[in-house]
């Protein structure tokens, strides 16, 4: 093979130095912008966990209820402090960030309800509430100075 035969087949199947920085410049540009989305994701995933781990407690305590004759654990606690002593052969879930879900009796443990306060996107402090009536929702103010299902 000629001198001029190897030139040839070496330039076809090179990239140039500027096509990779190209590439390159590119790909950390998308990254980048990648990583603008990835905390409100982050934010969006870890109140959706403690939504279903509310209402996992909300069927926990349903069951309680059948079993202990019609009546909810009296005492206002954090729920992992019940479901631990209260609860048989149910997991007892942990907020994402370490923080405990709340529990509140209402007239003497015949009803309850049961909230965790939100990260949410954009600032405003928002609580999420399971009531033993059957009501479900978010509300703005701490719930914890109800003494019945703060939800209308």
């Amino acid at each position: 093979m000629s001198k001029e035969e190897r030139m040839k087949l070496s330039a076809v199947h090179a990239f140039t130095i500027i096509e990779l920085t190209l590439v390159i410049a590119v790909i950390g540009i998308m990254a980048a912008v990648g990583m603008n989305y990835f905390p409100s994701a982050q934010i969006k995933a870890r109140d959706t966990q403690r939504m279903s781990d509310i209402k996992n407690y909300a069927n926990a305590l349903e069951v309680y209820y059948v079993a202990n004759d019609g009546t909810y654990p009296s005492a206002n606690d954090d729920l992992d402090q019940i479901c631990t002593s209260g609860f048989q052969n149910a997991e007892c879930p942990v907020d994402p960030q370490g923080t405990s879900y709340q529990y509140y009796a209402v007239n003497g443990g015949s009803e309850y309800f049961i909230y965790s306060e939100l990260e949410g996107v954009g600032g405003a402090t928002k609580y999420y509430i399971i009531c033993s009536n059957g009501l479900v929702g978010e509300i703005e103010s701490d719930p914890g100075t109800n003494s019945t299902c703060p939800l209308p």
